[in-house]
């Protein structure tokens, strides 16, 4: 039923161009066929992030599967994700510690301010004067 609603969504906005005098021939609409339960999709990256512990996958597959499953945003950039967690490991390997540890606990941010780092170790929400949680998002 899925598939003839993506069907029927193309054939609209391909009459509406149509209508408009434009080619939307190429234009294709693309709808979530996977109707898994959410509880399931946890469960599968349990697995993958005990399996990647276990050295099964490499990191890289990880993020790439967790993505799949629509459990990390739309902005979510797995090369940038890549690209930070290797400073995070040359950082502990610099340290003296190995990364691949379990329970090895990252440092802190390479990149951040140090200054703005020194006096707290749990910074505080930057929330806008009187608000004390974050907004509802709808």
């Amino acid at each position: 039923m899925a598939i003839n609603c993506q069907d029927t969504i193309e054939k609209a906005v391909r009459f509406m161009g149509q209508w408009t005098n434009k080619d939307y021939s190429k234009v294709t609409a693309i709808l979530n066929t996977e109707f898994s339960n959410t509880k399931d999709r946890l469960e599968e990256v349990k697995q993958l992030v005990a399996l990647y512990e276990k050295r099964g996958i490499q990191r890289e597959t990880l993020l790439r599967e967790v993505y799949k499953r629509n459990l990390l945003g739309d902005d979510f950039v797995i090369a940038d994700e890549v690209a930070a967690l290797a400073k995070i490991d040359a950082a502990l390997i610099a340290a003296g510690a190995d990364p691949n540890a379990p329970g090895a606990t990252p440092p802190a941010d390479p990149n951040a301010d140090p200054a703005s780092t020194a006096g707290s170790q749990n910074p505080k929400p930057d929330f806008p004067a009187g608000q004390l949680r974050p907004k509802k998002q709808i």
